[in-house]
Order: C-alpha cells, then structure tokens, then sequence
C-alpha cells in the first residue's frame, strides 16, 4: 500500500497549493520525473474544489487515480500494478471510506 501513501501526500500537497494560491478554472499541473517522463497529473476546479490526480510509473502506465476535495479523498481511488492490471478500487467520501474496498492480487 507504498502507493496509497503516495497519492495521499500528493492530495495534501495539491490542497495546500490551492488553499495558497489563486488557480484559474480547469487548470492542470504536470510533475515529471528527472529522466523527463510525466509522473503526476493534477486537474484543479475551483467551482467544484475537486482534485483529480492521475500519477504514472516511469514506464508511462497507469500508476493510480483518485479524486479529492478540501477534506481529502472524495469518490474513487484506483490503483494499478505496473502490468496495468487493477490493483485497489475503493470508494471515499470527505476522506472516510465509503462503500466497497477492493484489493487484487498482482496476477
């Protein structure tokens, strides 16, 4: 669950970001890794205050998507194995899990 707490520090970064600094609607932030590659993206709405985060392996797959708000993970979190096969599909609400948890094996 590395990942997961990847993500999760992603969230707090960006909702400081935001708390701090004025964005305009629909904007998108890019991380890239030091070889060059996109390692996070990041979608802010200011109407909304919805986050939405996609992180990528240095491969360019899928890493995890997970969508927050101001109290933290809010709607679905997924998590993939670098194979792309899912890895975590879970549900939140203000930060709290909600719903289904689902956790899969690698193969």
């Amino acid at each position: 669950m590395e990942m997961f707490k990847k993500v999760k520090c992603l969230i707090v970064i960006l909702i400081l970001i935001i708390s701090c600094k004025k964005q305009e609607k629909h904007t998108h932030l890019k991380e890239y890794y030091d070889s060059g590659e996109i390692e996070t993206i990041s979608y802010l709405d200011d109407k909304y205050g919805v986050i939405k985060v996609k992180t990528f392996y240095k491969s360019g797959n899928l890493e995890s998507e997970a969508e927050t708000n101001s109290k933290g993970l809010h709607g679905r979190l997924k998590q993939f194995y670098e194979n792309k096969k899912i890895e975590l599909d879970a549900q939140y609400i203000n930060g709290v899990k909600s719903g289904e948890y689902i956790a899969y094996y690698k193969n």
